[in-house]
């Protein structure tokens, strides 16, 4: 028996208020939401096209506000976490992901706080389903995944 997904979780208010220089923040909630509504077998949107991620290190992450990218505007962003700079940039990059996460993670997720204030329960789960669908594994030469 599926059980009802928690509603889904929106972006903090002061976050969507804050209009001046963006503003990122973890969301533990959103990610939460995604497993137990996408991932979980018996979750209401379960997909098994997203099986590969029960045991796969994704985190969400809240941004205040999207943007540009070649006049398109980005509202979710999914990332492979490769940290590839001097010494200086990776230690600074990796101390500010353990600071939200307590660990650097495989992939990261980011959300449009502002976006997902705004659009409907339909439209933030295929926002957050076509973000998921980033995370994939390599695939053999018959299209399987390549574990």
């Amino acid at each position: 028996m599926k059980t009802r997904p928690p509603a889904r979780p929106l972006p903090p208010a002061d976050l969507v208020e804050h209009l001046f220089s963006l503003r990122m923040r973890p969301a533990p909630e959103v990610e939460e939401w995604a497993r137990s509504t996408f991932i979980a077998e018996d979750g209401d949107l379960h997909n098994p096209e997203h099986q590969h991620l029960i045991d796969a290190d994704v985190r969400f992450m809240w941004a205040s506000d999207g943007y540009l990218k070649q006049g398109r505007r980005i509202v979710g962003l999914t990332e492979k976490i490769q940290i590839k700079e001097s010494p200086w940039a990776k230690a600074r990059q990796e101390q500010q992901l353990y600071e939200w996460f307590g660990h650097v993670p495989d992939f990261l997720i980011t959300l449009d706080a502002l976006h997902c204030a705004q659009c409907d329960d339909l439209e933030f789960c295929a926002l957050v389903e076509h973000e998921l669908y980033h995370v994939g594994h390599q695939r053999d030469e018959f299209g399987n995944p390549a574990f």
